[in-house]
């Protein structure tokens, strides 16, 4: 166990994540590791999938948490998909969002690709400091792995929590 008065996750995973008790159960596995008295989980804030459900989990649990003397907090940081970054190209990049398109909100009918990694960088660098990065995998999950590899390259350790199997073997 660690002492420390801040314990913050750097939490990530696919926007198409739908296991709420493998995500819950996952983050009271790597919470417990610590005796901090503040839990500070920061997500990418991606509407549905696994951000909505690690900011559902903190919801739920922060009164729970309280109670046994600990506070939960949750720490949600959007990327900002209608701005290009310094770190764009000069050519055309920007994508045109598909109809019904949830995943990159913005007002703006296009949004720039780029946008997903700064958030992460952003994520990483970000005080407090993550202590673990933990990551919530669904088949080719490019915003995920690249967050998980952008924390391990800031020095923060990394955990994966990939999906778990239905009956019949085939992937959730």
């Amino acid at each position: 166990m660690t002492t420390r008065d801040v314990f913050c996750i750097l939490a990530t995973g696919s926007r198409h994540h739908t296991d709420a008790a493998l995500i819950g159960e996952s983050l009271y596995e790597v919470i417990y590791a610590t005796d901090a008295r503040e839990i500070l989980i920061r997500h990418g804030a991606c509407p549905g999938g696994a951000d909505q459900l690690v900011h559902d989990f903190c919801e739920s649990e922060a009164e729970w948490f309280e109670r046994g003397g600990r506070r939960l907090v949750v720490d949600p940081v959007p990327a900002d998909w209608d701005h290009c970054g310094l770190d764009c190209p000069p050519r055309p990049h920007r994508r045109r969002k598909p109809p019904g398109d949830v995943f990159h909100p913005g007002l703006l009918a296009d949004y720039c690709p780029g946008a997903g990694p700064r958030r992460n960088q952003l994520m990483t660098a970000m005080t407090p400091r993550p202590d673990v990065a933990v990551g919530f995998p669904l088949g080719r999950s490019y915003g995920t792995e690249n967050c998980l590899r952008v924390a391990k390259a800031a020095g923060i350790p990394v955990r994966r929590f990939p999906a778990r199997f239905r009956r019949g073997g085939d992937a959730a």
